[in-house]
């Protein structure tokens, strides 16, 4: 719904038309994926995971290419897109698009021939940097960033050295405040999976904060930037799943709150129904769900203080959830509708 919304509207921005929706396709399986300029956006077409272009015009509308097939993962970079592709020839490997046929190429086969290093995993920004994980037979998987270029995509850190790998694929929860990344990885048999932070550099990648010691994992996930901190969940023995914050540092990194006191946590990670463990921003403040063995799964809200992260409203009275769907709200006058 979303995605035919935001189409109509960026078709409606390009045509010098007053009320009017013009239709500029009969593909139904077409989706957005990113508008990669003022007057141009990349599609998926989803019965065929296939890559289209538009331009908002008929004309300016087609497939980019026949043989690849779209893997998931992709980011924006200078006017460009950058994916995770599957081809007969390469396997699945890096590709970059300008919206056009001729600007459609492969960027690397990083595992060379046709076996897969099947890029994948947010594909972050840093300082002209994509970042994502590939695996190769000599690393395993690891975290490589690219500019785009050949020469410019390159392994940033063996960080488990040789072909084991520092994390599955889809388990980094690569992010960037800009300034710098965090990540969750392994790095031996002594740390499971923990925060770690990156400048892009080999030297500038380190394990920040073992949270959960002697082997355990914290798995810290759905980071989100407030106020000059980073906000995120991570797991210890003696709180359960909670929400953490980071400055990056050592010392900056600490329990915001035991919200659910003891070690159960706060957000259910599985059966009946997982919570959406969405930090949602709004109003100066970030919005989530959490259950506090009291109340239920409710609406919550946090400055990153433990004094200022309370439950917002028991909205179903009681121990039982109130299913907020906070992703899919609607800001508006300075309400949110949900």
């Amino acid at each position: 719904m979303k995605s035919a919304l935001l189409i109509t509207l960026l078709g409606l921005s390009f045509l010098n038309a007053s009320a009017q929706v013009t239709q500029i396709s009969s593909n139904t399986s077409l989706q957005l994926l990113a508008p990669i300029s003022n007057n141009k956006a990349i599609l998926l077409e989803t019965s065929f995971n296939t890559l289209w272009v538009t331009d908002a015009t008929a004309g300016g509308t087609f497939k980019l290419a026949d043989t690849l097939v779209y893997s998931g993962a992709g980011g924006l970079l200078n006017g460009h897109y950058i994916f995770a592709a599957s081809s007969p020839t390469f396997g699945a490997e890096l590709w970059i698009t300008d919206g056009t046929i001729a600007g459609t190429r492969l960027v690397k086969d990083i595992n060379p021939g046709k076996p897969d290093a099947d890029p994948q995993d947010d594909f972050v920004l840093l300082n002209g940097f994509l970042y994502f994980s590939a695996s190769t037979p000599g690393e395993g998987r690891e975290i490589w960033r690219t500019n785009g270029t050949e020469a410019g995509t390159m392994l940033l850190k063996d960080l488990v050295p040789g072909p084991g790998g520092s994390a599955l694929k889809g388990r980094y929860d690569l992010f960037s405040n800009g300034s710098y990344l965090l990540f969750s990885s392994i790095a031996d048999a002594t740390t499971g999976y923990e925060l770690w932070r990156s400048d892009g550099t080999d030297a500038g990648t380190f394990l920040l904060k073992d949270i959960n010691p002697n082997g355990a994992s914290s798995s810290p996930s759905a980071f989100q930037l407030y106020n000059n901190m980073v906000l995120f969940w991570a797991e210890t023995a003696a709180e359960g799943r909670e929400l953490w914050r980071t400055d990056g540092t050592v010392a900056g990194t600490q329990l915001v709150k035991d919200i659910r006191t003891g070690p159960a946590s706060s957000i259910n990670t599985g059966f009946p129904m997982p919570t959406i463990s969405v930090l949602y921003p709004f109003n100066n403040r970030l919005l989530f769900s959490a259950d506090d063995g009291v109340a239920g799964e409710e609406i919550w809200t946090t400055d990153g203080t433990a004094n200022g992260t309370y439950l917002l409203k028991d909205i179903n009275p009681g121990p039982d959830r109130s299913y907020v769907t906070l992703p899919t709200s609607v800001a508006m006058n300075g309400k949110l509708y949900f």
